[in-house]
């Protein structure tokens, strides 16, 4: 399954290469949206977690179509 996560604001480089499965790209609306696979919904807990305690602030979560 792949989901999103959109922060607000830029996410810095050493961010995106702790998060290597991860794609970053700008976001439609502002931000930027970190998407990807993840096995399960711990691994969604977790990428959360990963994201705020970077400092980022995570606005919307969601799962994407296959």
């Amino acid at each position: 399954m792949r989901y999103e996560f959109v922060v607000q604001g830029a996410v810095p480089a050493d961010v995106a290469a702790d998060l290597p499965d991860m794609t970053c790209a700008d976001y439609p609306t502002g931000g930027t949206s970190v998407f990807g696979r993840v096995r399960d919904e711990a691994d969604v807990l977790s990428l959360r977690a990963r994201l705020v305690q970077h400092g980022l602030c995570v606005v919307h979560v969601r799962p994407l179509p296959d």
